[in-house]
């Protein structure tokens, strides 16, 4: 009994410790925090559509008109520079709003005039898939029918971020990846045992909205990298970290559990 107890005082006090690094971080270095950034000129669209319309044989039952081999509903219409920006300038205010100076290309000369160990992240590759979500009905409607499988339009962004620091040529970091998604919408329109439903397909309007989204999140999990990374910088030599932090600045919380973060990936 006293070694187990002795075993939970330590790990708390580890976690205590640990969140104390996360508060000073976010604390005392609000407003002295600074980033360059980079943007693609372009993004890779991918569209899965073909490959599953031939390896399932199901599609062939469902709207054949918009899951053909030959049509992409949304890579064609979307405008790689208004998408991009949409996405860069959602995540400037975002993380502004977490107590960044960002400086963009034009402005390397400022940020090199800094001096410090200031962060780089350049998003490296950009890509857009298109693809049939195919999923049990009940995710979205509620039925007791568990062999039901709904057909909808999908978009995933995923994203490839490499990061330096200013004035640290050995400091090296893993590629960071990031994935996330949009679906059509599904509205129920029936009952528990006579389902029925609406697909409504997603507008462009709703893709450029994902753009928005994305580049929110890229600012919040850049923002958690760099206070874990912080973290773990003030631990004593040889130990890890128990937990990832995830800071949420609307709230002004500091919790321990996040599941949308960057995704650590060799170089």
């Amino acid at each position: 009994m006293f070694l187990t107890f002795t075993l939970i005082s330590a790990i708390f006090i580890s976690c205590s410790f640990e969140r104390y690094l996360g508060q000073d971080y976010i604390r005392y270095y609000e407003g002295e925090k600074s980033v360059l950034i980079f943007f693609p000129e372009t993004i890779i669209k991918t569209n899965l559509k073909p490959k599953q319309f031939f390896l399932n044989d199901s599609l062939a039952t469902y709207s054949i008109d918009s899951t053909s081999p030959a049509r992409s509903l949304f890579l064609d219409s979307i405008i790689d520079s208004t998408f991009i920006q949409k996405i860069k300038e959602v995540m400037i205010r975002e993380l502004t709003k977490y107590g960044f100076k960002v400086y963009e290309e034009n402005d390397i000369e400022q940020f090199i005039a800094l001096n410090d160990s200031s962060y780089v992240l350049n998003l490296e590759q950009l890509e857009i898939e298109e693809y049939i979500y195919i999923g049990p009905a009940y995710e979205f409607v509620d039925i007791y029918d568990d062999s039901l499988k709904i057909y909808l339009n999908a978009l995933n962004v995923n994203s490839w971020f490499e990061m330096d620091r200013n004035n640290m040529p050995d400091e090296k970091y893993p590629v960071l990846y990031s994935s996330y998604y949009l679906l059509d919408e599904v509205t129920s329109t029936g009952t528990f045992y006579n389902p029925e439903y609406t697909i409504d397909t997603m507008s462009m309007d709703k893709v450029y909205e994902l753009a928005e989204i994305v580049g929110e999140k890229y600012a919040i999990n850049f923002f958690d990298y760099t206070l874990n990374l912080f973290i773990q910088d003030g631990l004593p030599e040889g130990r890890l970290p128990k937990k990832y932090f995830h800071y949420d600045h609307k709230a002004r919380s500091l919790q321990t559990f996040y599941s949308d973060g960057f995704i650590e990936m060799d170089p």
